[in-house]
């Protein structure tokens, strides 16, 4: 195409008007004319250039039907020049204003009936679908002087055999449009079958593709077309049944299929579905019970699970017959899942079972048959009736064992305690049976299954039978084993039969003296067992089973914490349980209350605290408090309980307290006091006189430099996460002080460490309850980079910038704990980063520092990508694609080479070609494939851009 010559006439004709276009076209007609077909190609393309520069409303409706007369005429006479013509008829129909009346029944008789579209290149077939579809939607009265036979006849041969995905997407709008707007008449089964044959779709999109288009929309299109109309539905059910089947589909595109039936049972009526039932009841077994799919999370796929919800709901509404299609269907699922149970050294029990589950949730009429199959048939697999090889037997019993509490359970929750009852005697009489086969399995299995004949009514259960007296007995020595699947279901036997049997439990527990040798399993059996009922009896057990078990190495906190929190709306109860544990908790002697020890503890109350109502948790804080007044030795074990309270002036009022009790600096009750201080600060409503300039200057005259730095860290954090404007201002005093005392450097930015950790237990917003604000990470990353990155720039002394560096790792820590990236703030740091490189990292330290990187380099502008950016950074990252790096490291490492090669613009990266490749090929040799395999990715990712 010739642009100045458009130009040219398109300024004659819009811009100086000196020409009109009758007389543009009557210059232009010898050329066009002309037998040499080079001039009237360019003549053509010349016309239509000029066309499509025009304003919409320049040409009148006679222009226009003139042009296109011209134009469906070039198109059947000059072969070379026709896409430049259906370009031109393209852009008249969709976008001239003085669109001709009466141009419908020209267009699709000269282009769609004697045109044969198909012959086309995909440009010019997707413009053709253009104009039909523009049609449909603005000029389908005029269509409709067309029959609808005729005019679906001539559909079909415009879009048979089409396969580009561009034009696919158009051809399935049409194919609905036409559906919704013209009789079908004797082309249905054609109409269904031009679509069906793209069912289910094969299409992925390759790396390079820039069309947009995914395969989803191309699934979504398709499905649509396949549902366009009533007339379809015994030809969709049919395409369904044949691909549930079909070997040539894959797993996802089968279960793809099953979430389409899903939907087109919303859609179509159920009468054609019964025709094909059978066929699709064995294709859904045939999905569900695929030995060779892959393994997921459900036994069952979810597409699978709706689409027999859906199909029991459309068959539910089949007129009633000799058999209604719900019974037929749960019959049928029985009659076929049978072999797949009992057979279970097919390795297929768990999965038809769980097929089988999926019915009894569906189908509450049909729940008292299903169970009673499948209690009849988990007998027999307990047993080990139905294996075949001999040795085989004591692996299926074990491995089946574990079906029958979860199939109990179910009908308990689904209310078939009759069913129960029936096979009470069976189920208890095959666990005794084959005690000693199955062993920690068989134990696991009675007492889940006694903890579900505990929950039913005693007219549906004969405890007897259950022998819950005898289980309950020994849970005291299960709970002590090292089985920990034992001692879960023991102890919810435990919860269970103390809620539903309590007389059982008591008369047993007050004719039982526990020995101090049984104590920590005594204690994990108590503490299920105390509420608001049983307390009487039951926690004065359990203090004096904690009072022998002391100090705490033989019972787990984990107990009582587990307790407080089934209990946490009986306010009484936790208030006993801290007022008599207290005492019992801290008055460990020197030698047992060591470090570990007292954290436990402060630890456990701190969680307790988490479980209570603001009023007990006031209540037991001033408990506490009086406690400290007594001895200041209770303050390890409280604070982190104390510093959770929400009340400021009793935060304040402890404060006070503790001070007054060190009258002698002692670093450990200062730091606790400290703590404390910055509860205060964080939650009073007006910032106190504890986070002043002034009463961190009182403290440097009392205490060492140690302890005022941690207490302005402390107190500034505390005002970070407040966001009040103070906390950065202590922060950048604490930074400036290392410039004033740069002898103090290390305990300054040890100071800086402690402010910037969160992950502490009384630094942590959500185990201390401190006020913060939305985003309160993102916000003080974003506050302290500026003057972190600022006071590093301008420090000389190389061993204080040394100390600088350590605190990248709290600071990436927070960013690393952010839902999205901050490239300003990653670019900032880019001088910290090649600092960092230089010197000789943990691993945990470079896989942090690797993975800002990563998070730099995939979002840093484009702009910002030059050679001196990629200069500074990439030295860095080469260090750690050597073998001797871990694993991650070197993986985040060869991320960042990828993401180089991904991003960048050749004429920039080139230059690095050879030292990355050269340190890539040293990852191929790694003994990890996971490396080789990363390596191999993105050294062929740089060596593309050779060819770029």
């Amino acid at each position: 195409m010739d642009i100045e010559a458009v130009e040219e006439v398109f300024n004659k004709l819009v811009g100086e008007k000196s020409i009109s276009f009758v007389n543009f076209m009557e210059s232009i007609g010898p050329r066009i004319k002309s037998d040499d077909v080079d001039e009237q190609e360019k003549a053509v393309d010349l016309v239509v250039s000029v066309i499509c520069k025009l304003p919409n409303d320049f040409l009148t409706a006679t222009q226009v039907s003139l042009l296109l007369d011209f134009l469906i005429d070039v198109l059947g006479k000059i072969v070379l020049v026709g896409s430049s013509a259906v370009t031109g008829i393209n852009h008249l129909v969709l976008n001239s204003s003085n669109l001709p009346d009466d141009l419908e029944i020209l267009l699709f008789q000269r282009v769609f009936v004697d045109g044969n579209i198909q012959s086309w290149n995909q440009k010019t077939r997707y413009h053709f679908f253009e104009i039909m579809e523009f049609l449909l939607k603005n000029r389908l009265n005029g269509l409709r002087l067309v029959s609808s036979s005729d005019f679906v006849a001539s559909f079909l041969r415009c879009v048979t055999g089409e396969r580009d995905p561009r034009c696919l997407l158009i051809v399935f709008r049409l194919f609905c449009s036409i559906c919704a707007s013209f009789s079908l008449g004797v082309h249905v089964e054609d109409m269904f079958d031009c679509i069906a044959c793209y069912y289910p779709i094969e299409f992925n999109p390759p790396e390079n593709d820039k069309t947009g288009i995914s395969r989803e929309m191309l699934v979504a299109g398709c499905e649509e077309c396949l549902v366009a109309h009533r007339s379809f539905a015994p030809f969709t059910f049919q395409l369904i049944a044949e691909k549930l089947v079909d070997e040539d589909c894959d797993d996802h595109a089968k279960l793809e299929v099953c979430a389409f039936l899903d939907h087109v049972c919303h859609i179509f009526p159920p009468d054609h579905l019964s025709a094909q039932l059978d066929d699709i009841l064995g294709g859904l077994r045939a999905v569900a019970l695929n030995p060779a799919s892959k393994k997921s999370k459900e036994p069952i796929p979810c597409q699978v699970v709706n689409c027999i919800h859906s199909l029991i709901n459309s068959l539910s509404h089949i007129a009633e017959g000799s058999l209604s299609g719900v019974d037929y269907l749960c019959s049928d699922f029985l009659e076929n899942c049978e072999p797949f149970v009992l057979q279970a050294e097919m390795g297929m029990t768990e999965t038809a079972l769980a097929l089988l589950e999926v019915l009894v949730n569906a189908l509450p009429k049909n729940r008292a048959l299903l169970f009673d199959k499948v209690f009849s048939w988990l007998v027999m697999l307990v047993r080990g009736d139905t294996v075949i090889s001999a040795p085989n037997r004591n692996d299926v019993i074990n491995e089946c064992i574990k079906y029958l509490p979860r199939w109990c359970a179910s009908a308990a929750d689904l209310e078939c305690g009759d069913l129960l009852r029936k096979y009470q005697k069976s189920f208890f009489d095959v666990l005794s049976e084959f005690e000693g086969l199955t062993g920690s399995a068989g134990r696991c299995a009675a007492y889940a299954l006694a903890t579900v004949y505990a929950r039913i009514t005693r007219h549906q259960c004969d405890d007897n039978v259950c022998n819950f007296e005898g289980l309950f007995r020994r849970c005291f020595i299960c709970c002590h084993q090292a089985d920990i699947p034992l001692r879960e279901r023991c102890l919810q036997f435990i919860e269970t039969i103390v809620t539903f049997r309590w007389d059982m439990c008591k008369n047993f527990l007050e004719s039982q003296a526990f020995d101090n040798e049984n104590s920590v399993s005594v204690i994990s059996v108590l503490t299920r067992m105390v509420n608001e009922v049983t307390m009487e009896v039951t926690f004065p057990m359990l203090l004096a089973a904690i009072s022998s078990s002391l100090p705490l190495t033989g019972f787990s906190l984990d107990d009582i914490l587990y307790m407080v929190r089934m209990n946490k709306n009986s306010n009484a109860l936790l208030l006993r349980t801290i007022e008599e544990l207290f005492p019992q908790l801290t008055s460990l002697s020197d030698v047992e209350s060591s470090e570990h020890t007292v954290n436990r503890i402060a630890e456990f109350f701190q969680d307790v605290g988490l479980e209570l109502p603001d009023s007990v948790h006031d209540t037991i804080a001033k408990k506490f408090m009086f406690e400290i007044e007594k001895s200041i030795l209770v303050l390890p074990f409280v604070y982190l309980f104390l510093m959770q309270s929400k009340n400021c002036e009793l935060l304040m009022e402890s404060y006070s307290i503790i001070r007054e009790k060190i009258k002698t600096y002692d670093p450990g009750l200062f730091r606790y006091a400290t703590i404390i201080a910055g509860a205060c600060v964080n939650k009073a409503e007006i910032v106190p006189e504890l986070a002043s300039v002034a009463f961190i200057k009182n403290l440097r005259m009392t205490y060492p430099v140690d302890a005022v730095r941690f207490y302005q860290a402390t107190v500034s954090r505390a005002l970070l996460l407040r966001n009040d404007s103070l906390g950065i201002e202590l922060a950048k005093k604490l930074f400036d002080e290392i410039s004033q005392n740069p002898e103090q450097s290390g305990v300054i930015i040890a100071g800086l460490d402690e402010l910037l950790n969160f992950n502490l237990r009384y630094s942590r917003p959500e185990k201390c309850l401190y006020r913060t604000t939305a985003l309160w990470r993102q916000r003080i990353f974003c506050q302290i980079i500026p003057v972190f990155v600022r006071f590093f720039n301008k420090v000389g002394n190389q061993s204080v910038k040394n100390g600088l560096l350590t605190l990248l790792v709290p600071l990436l820590s927070l960013a690393h704990a952010l839902p999205v990236t901050l490239p300003d703030e990653y670019i900032q740091l880019i001088p910290v980063f090649c600092s960092t490189f230089e010197v000789s990292l943990d691993d945990e330290t470079a896989r942090l520092l690797l993975d800002a990187v990563v998070h730099l380099l995939e979002s840093i502008p484009l702009s910002e990508m030059d050679v001196d950016f990629i200069s500074k950074i990439l030295p860095g990252v080469q260090i750690y694609l050597s073998t001797g790096s871990a694993l991650r490291t070197s993986l985040l490492a060869i991320k960042c080479c990828e993401i180089l090669a991904q991003r960048c613009s050749p004429d920039v990266i080139l230059r690095f070609h050879s030292s990355v490749v050269c340190s890539l090929t040293h990852c191929l040799a790694a003994r990890k494939r996971v490396l080789r395999a990363a390596a191999a990715k993105a050294k062929n990712n740089w060596e593309l851009l050779l060819t770029t």
